[in-house]
């Protein structure tokens, strides 16, 4: 029997998480530098020792690039817990599928000793039909489990991936872009 949820989950066993973890390392970096540099801002824009309309202006232009600054990091912050959350959802899968893969193998390992056995007594001696037909339905049965659980593992994945994903800062901005997209080709 096929198993084809099996064998797609089975494919992300060999998914390597180090080159995200190292991105992620990186992004950390770069969220703290931009917070260092808001915090000069807010200092500069407070210390500036200037008076009158000239340094409200530069008090309020620095405090704009703070605050922006301050937006961006908390962006490259939600996009570091999205990956790691999308990560922790893959490493789970990938640990499922690995459990799954097992279990399936110690499946077709007894199948395929059944198989040499029936051989065997076709040559031999009669085995009887039930007792095949019930091995047969067993391994069915088996395989069936094994693909109802692959498939709730990748629906699983896919749930958590694109619950972390609608947590992206930018997400809901595209897809309004989306949206009006799709409203101007209709009416179109």
């Amino acid at each position: 029997m096929a198993t084809p949820n099996a064998d797609r989950l089975h494919g992300i066993e060999s998914w390597d998480t180090t080159s995200i973890e190292q991105a992620n390392s990186h992004l950390h970096n770069v969220r703290g530098k931009l917070e260092e540099v808001a915090g000069i801002n807010e200092r500069v824009a407070a210390d500036l020792g200037l008076e009158g309309t000239t340094a409200k202006s530069v008090q309020a232009d620095l405090g704009s690039v703070a605050k922006d600054l301050k937006a961006h990091s908390d962006g490259i912050g939600k996009l570091i817990e999205v990956r790691e959350e999308a990560m922790k959802g893959g490493i789970q899968a990938k640990d499922q599928s690995a459990e799954i893969q097992a279990h399936l193998g110690e499946v077709n390992r007894m199948n395929d000793s059944l198989n040499r056995h029936r051989s065997f007594h076709s040559r031999g001696g009669p085995l009887s039909a039930q007792v095949q037909a019930q091995a047969e339905h067993q391994l069915q049965a088996a395989h069936a489990e094994f693909e109802k659980r692959a498939k709730k593992v990748l629906s699983e994945l896919q749930s958590r991936t694109e619950a972390a994903i609608s947590g992206l800062p930018f997400i809901h901005k595209q897809m309004k872009s989306y949206g009006s997209a799709e409203r101007a080709s209709t009416k179109g």
